[in-house]
């Protein structure tokens, strides 16, 4: 069964594990260009120390324009990936429709413009809705049974 709430947090602690170690980088390159601002300004003066201090911080600069303008280009090979993600998207949509048999026109036709939709722009997320939605399917009926059974 699909477990959505598991996922959710599955996300939610990788951002904020993210977001930690973006915020610890952050921190150590400040406390970093402090030291060295403070080193620099002490051995070669006010004026040159911050000088040479903004020089260093344009080196990463410098060497990815370099790397960048004398690399030579890969020679770009043509992939069947959206043929591939195209055929997935629309199973995934034919799948999606006999899950939502049975219910009313209004609801199919909303299912349609979504997965249409989803399919178009992100086919990525189309196989996580195709399992929520089987999921649901499956629960109503489940308790659509179970509501004969005791009728009966």
């Amino acid at each position: 069964m699909f477990d959505l709430d598991h996922r959710l947090k599955d996300l939610r602690a990788s951002i904020v594990g993210s977001v930690f170690m973006a915020a610890t980088a952050i921190m150590g390159l400040v406390w970093i260009s402090l030291g060295l601002y403070s080193f620099l300004s002490r051995e070669l003066g006010q004026i040159w120390g911050p000088v040479v201090l903004g020089l260093i911080c344009f080196v990463p600069l410098i060497l990815f324009a370099l790397i960048k303008t004398f690399a030579r280009p890969k020679p770009v090979q043509p992939t069947s990936v959206p043929l591939e993600s195209n055929l997935l998207a629309k199973l995934l949509e034919h799948k999606l429709f006999e899950n939502a048999g049975g219910s009313s026109p209004v609801v199919l036709a909303l299912v349609a413009v979504a997965a249409g939709f989803l399919a178009t722009r992100f086919p990525g997320v189309m196989a996580t809705l195709n399992q929520a939605l089987t999921a649901y399917a499956q629960e109503m009926n489940r308790r659509a049974s179970a509501s004969d059974e005791t009728q009966v």
